[in-house]
């Protein structure tokens, strides 16, 4: 299976963000599937790919032109794809993949993870969304949800959409046992 992970490119984040984002490439890997990212040389993206292909698991980067130079892309890929747009970037990270793990990041990362949250809601593929929700990072954003919901902009099941938790073995059986139904 290709699991796909949305995370942050900084590199000025708490220590506990990147022990996660390493403990989760090293699971993807031991359960053989492949791991497809950014393509960053950075922050959590870097910490991930590392840890999946240090652990002997297999690595697609995703990088748009205009970031490598700000992010230095990835040359330890086992295939690194240059795309000419942030949109056909996001694309190919959805198409190759079966499942998706978001991890703690900014902005980008949650751009991601919305496009993909459509998706699901739109009915355009069931593919497995999981959070990764160290140190509680996320709890404010499931509140936001849960407000949404509330006010009925979207409906109360974007509980039964995703998952979330802060142990990596979890996340990866939740997307294995989701992406064989």
């Amino acid at each position: 299976m290709n699991i796909c992970v949305f995370s942050a490119s900084s590199n000025n984040v708490p220590i506990i963000y990147k022990i996660a984002a390493e403990e989760l490439g090293q699971h993807i890997a031991s359960r053989g599937h492949t791991l497809v990212f950014g393509g960053g040389e950075v922050g959590l993206m870097r910490e991930t790919a590392r840890s999946a292909l240090q652990s002997g698991g297999k690595v697609i980067g995703v990088i748009p032109e205009s970031l490598r130079a700000k992010e230095q892309r990835f040359d330890h890929a086992d295939e690194l794809i240059i795309t000419n747009t942030i949109a056909e970037r996001k694309q190919i990270m959805i198409d190759r993949s079966d499942a998706f793990v978001v991890l703690p990041g900014g902005f980008g990362t949650l751009e991601e993870m919305f496009e993909v949250l459509a998706a699901i809601f739109r009915e355009d593929f069931s593919k497995p969304l999981a959070f990764l929700n160290t140190a509680g990072f996320f709890n404010q954003l499931f509140g936001f949800f849960d407000f949404i919901s509330y006010e009925r902009f979207a409906p109360a099941k974007w509980k039964e959409a995703i998952m979330s938790s802060e142990k990596v073995c979890d996340i990866i059986e939740y997307v294995e046992i989701k992406q064989q139904q």
